[in-house]
Order: C-alpha cells, then structure tokens, then sequence
C-alpha cells in the first residue's frame, strides 16, 4: 500500500497554515490510514484533524485547525491508495476479452474498483464488494 502523498497546498488555507507541504506522505488522519480519496475527503472532512506524516524520513505530528466541513486546502496525488481492485471472473461476454490486440496494456485491466465507478463512473460488477467495504 502506498502513502497518500500532498501534492499541493494552497496558500492561506488551514493545510497551508499548520504546516503541510507538497512532498508530506500521510501516514494517519486522526489514527486512521486512509485507503482512497473517498476516506480521505471523508476525514480531512472533520473539525481539527490530526495528521502524522513522513516528511524527509521523520514522523511528525500535525494538528490542522479548521471547523467542520471547511476545505483543507491540500491536494493529494491519487484516488487509490491502496490497490486497485480487480475483476476474477471470466466471463464470456466480458468487454475486456472482446478488445483487439495490441491496445495499451491498461485498457486491458478488469478494474472492478466501486471506489473508481464513484470517482469517474467506470464500470464495476461489484464481484469484488466484501463485508469490510459496507463498513469502511
């Protein structure tokens, strides 16, 4: 799993203000690894978060003082953090089976990610929808 990683802070907002800065890796908000941008809206979401970050190889601690619902002001790099999850069936009508050769290799990939169908509205079975995703 890779670390959400800032990307850009805007100037004069809470994120700019408490101290975080492009190149910051999250490691928690609020003790939570966030494992999507949906997770991490949700909690940068929250009044004061407390952030722990790797900057430079040191663990630091940042509190971002803001009230609920007001924007962060800070752009991460990815909409997954985690992994992108695939599709294990095989199915005889799958559109992916159906694609010509020597397209590019991502258009290959059976992405059945919900997390990327409520992002950008890509196409999911939901196959791959466990218990721990009705919770998350």
């Amino acid at each position: 799993m890779s670390r959400p990683i800032i990307v850009a802070v805007e100037p004069g907002s809470p994120a700019y203000e408490s101290g975080l800065l492009p190149g910051d890796e999250i490691v928690t908000i609020d003790g939570e690894v966030p494992t999507d941008v949906i997770r991490w809206q949700l909690l940068v979401d929250e009044p004061d978060p407390v952030f722990e970050i790797s900057r430079g190889g040191l663990e630091v601690s940042l509190i971002v003082t803001k009230p609920a619902s007001s924007p962060l002001g800070a752009d991460v790099d990815a909409a997954i953090f985690d992994r992108v999850r695939t599709c294990d069936n095989h199915c005889e009508f799958c559109f992916i089976y159906q694609l010509p050769k020597g397209m590019r290799r991502s258009l290959y990939m059976k992405d059945d990610d919900y997390r990327l169908s409520f992002l950008y509205g890509n196409f999911t079975t939901l196959t791959r929808f466990t218990e721990a995703d009705l919770k998350g």
